[in-house]
């Protein structure tokens, strides 16, 4: 994964797209501080969106068997935060 600076993207714009386009994945950053991420569009499918959901849903459930307790949505996307770079 590459990384352009949020000044470099006006110039680039047209590039940056291109590599999208290939798969690359850029990163945007502000004072070396991520702030956006390009990614191909391709990235996010119905079916994976699907997939994920019911993972989550099924973790959730065993999580909860585990400890007799519920998770609550917050603590849900707590560790969904977790897992995302």
């Amino acid at each position: 994964m590459n990384t352009v600076t949020s000044e470099q993207v006006g110039a680039q714009i047209d590039d940056l797209l291109e590599r999208v386009s290939q798969g690359e994945e850029i990163v945007i950053t502000t004072d070396a501080k991520p702030v956006a991420r390009l990614i191909p569009a391709s990235a996010f499918g119905l079916e994976g969106v699907r997939q994920a959901v019911q993972s989550i849903k099924e973790r959730r459930r065993q999580i909860s068997e585990k400890n007799h307790s519920d998770l609550s949505d917050a603590e849900v996307k707590e560790c969904v935060a977790v897992g995302r770079p």
